[in-house]
C-alpha cells in the first residue's frame, strides 16, 4: 500500500518538474532571442541596410520568436530600427509572462550615426573653407 503513495506522489512532483524545466527553456529561448534582436538591430543601424536583409538575418538566427514586420526611419544623423515580432506560445499564462499584450510586440532601437568627417567636410564646403 505504500509503494501507491509514492507512485501518486511522484507523479504530481515529475509533472510539476517538468512544468518549470520547459518554463527555463522558454525563458533561456526568449532571452537569446532579445540578446539576438538587440545585437542585430544594433549592427544594422551602424551598416545602414534594409528591411528585408534585416528579416533574413533575423529569421536564421532566432529560436522562440517570429519576425513580423522590420522598419527602418532614417533621419538626419539618426536611424529608428523597429522589429515587430510574434511568440508562439499557445498558453495564455505563459505567454503573459513574455509579452504583456495580446497579439504582436515590437523592439525599438534607436542609433545616432556620426560621421565627423562627412560633416566637418559639410560645414567647410558651406561657410567657403572648402575652395
Amino acid at each position: 500500500m505504500r509503494n501507491a503513495y509514492y507512485t501518486v506522489e511522484a507523479t504530481f512532483v515529475m509533472t510539476i518538474s517538468l512544468w518549470v524545466i520547459f518554463a527555463i527553456f522558454y525563458g533561456g529561448f526568449f532571452i537569446h532571442d532579445r540578446m539576438i534582436v538587440s545585437s542585430v538591430t544594433n549592427e544594422v543601424a551602424i551598416k545602414e541596410t534594409d528591411s528585408a536583409k534585416i528579416k533574413t538575418s533575423l529569421e536564421k538566427k532566432l529560436f522562440l520568436m517570429q519576425v513580423q514586420k522590420v522598419s527602418m526611419k532614417k533621419g538626419l544623423a539618426s536611424v529608428d530600427v523597429t522589429v515587430s515580432y510574434r511568440l508562439p506560445i499557445r498558453a495564455k499564462d505563459i505567454r503573459h509572462l513574455f509579452q504583456k499584450e495580446e497579439g504582436d510586440s515590437s523592439y525599438t532601437i534607436s542609433r545616432e550615426i556620426v560621421k565627423y568627417a562627412k560633416y566637418k567636410w559639410d560645414y567647410d564646403i558651406l561657410k567657403g573653407k572648402g575652395k
